[in-house]
């Protein structure tokens, strides 16, 4: 793997996000971890208002009581919550709908929900909607287009008005180990069961590609120096992401040894190195949310002319996987996101915690 690093300047701190005043984001899974402390910076920084789109409505109180006292101002009647599962794709259009009917504008869309490395639903045809196709890819990618494409009319009119808008979409670095022999041809390739973490692995390589495309479409219709569309990779950062994983894993281990005194200790086994690690290696969500704090806030993703890029910590600029960067593949996988969409093939099965887990959230909220 080469991966190839260009500095971008000095050290970038949220601290050298400019004045929001005036302007709208939308977010997917904005009530905790990453996406909360994104929001929270947000509100730091004066922006006008916030739409959340979120399967977790318990959690959305609680976050906005973050938002509140973080920001030091009451943004209650700021933030805009719509409960959905990003799976359910008419619960997406209908979200969608009363968003266009609540502004006029839009400046910022950060697609930051996705479901962890879970054991989820893989159906074995399309003949159920709701079981249509691999839920990773369902939501992770699929769901997250339909609202950048939905919400595009109302992204170009405010670039065309302001010359400057984001769209910043939830990569990770494990889109490098997606199996080779992933090539987003078919819907039966993506019904194919690989396991919770190479059907993750595999929706975050889909979402570079489909950065990459997007950014290529923009371009072509004359939005390259006005809408930004890149990709980033928030770091190893402590959310219930991990959680969830080990809890899939664990269930895994006990299926395979037995719910007996080996299984259960083989499954303990599992969470104590988990918490090893994640003591040695994560970072908390503040952190985590500088690379997409960056991408859609930062004057020098404009000044720079940043896109279709995969940033990562911090505010650098990394080349994707070799595979991300053939446009023929980029056009596969942008095509069949664009045939899951037109045939509704969804998948709201659900009961996969998609942004909490029995260990909620992070350290931070």
């Amino acid at each position: 793997m080469s991966n190839i690093l260009k500095n971008i300047g000095l050290p970038w701190s949220a601290e050298k996000i400019p004045s929001l005043t005036g302007k709208v984001a939308v977010i997917t899974g904005g009530n905790e971890g990453i996406g909360a402390a994104f929001v929270t910076e947000l509100f730091k920084h004066d922006i006008s208002k916030v739409f959340i789109l979120s399967n977790d409505a318990a959690r959305h109180q609680e976050a906005v009581a973050h938002f509140n006292k973080e920001s030091q101002k009451d943004v209650s009647n700021q933030v805009i919550f719509y409960k959905l599962d990003l799976g359910d794709y008419s619960a997406v259009k209908d979200a969608i709908s009363k968003i266009k009917q609540n502004t006029d504008r839009i400046d910022i869309i950060d697609c930051n929900a996705a479901i962890g490395m879970y054991t989820t639903d893989v159906p074995t045809s399309t003949n159920d909607k709701k079981h249509a196709i691999d839920r990773h890819f369902a939501v992770n990618s699929v769901g997250q287009a339909i609202i950048i494409q939905e919400l595009l009319p109302l992204i170009k009119k405010t670039a065309d008005k302001s010359g400057d808008a984001r769209i910043v979409i939830m990569a990770s670095n494990l889109h490098f180990s997606a199996p080779e022999e992933v090539k987003f041809e078919s819907i039966n390739e993506i019904n194919t069961d690989l396991g919770p973490t190479l059907q993750y692995n595999r929706s975050k390589l889909a979402n570079v590609l489909y950065t990459k495309k997007l950014a290529r479409v923009l371009q072509s219709e004359g939005y390259g120096d006005k809408i930004f569309v890149n990709c980033i990779h928030p770091g190893v950062v402590k959310t219930a992401q991990q959680a969830g994983a080990v809890e899939s894993y664990q269930e895994v281990v006990k299926e395979k040894i037995g719910d007996n005194i080996i299984g259960n200790a083989a499954a303990a086994g599992i969470n104590v190195v988990n918490h090893a690690l994640r003591f040695l290696t994560e970072k908390d969500s503040p952190e985590g949310a500088l690379s997409s704090l960056y991408a859609a806030t930062s004057e020098e993703v404009k000044s720079r002319g940043l896109q279709g890029e995969y940033i990562v910590p911090n505010a650098t600029i990394q080349e994707a996987d070799k595979r991300s960067l053939d446009e023929a593949m980029q056009d596969r996988c942008y095509k069949l996101i664009q045939e899951c969409i037109e045939k509704d093939l969804g998948n709201s099965y659900g009961a996969d915690h998609q942004e909490g887990s029995t260990e909620r959230g992070s350290a931070t909220i």
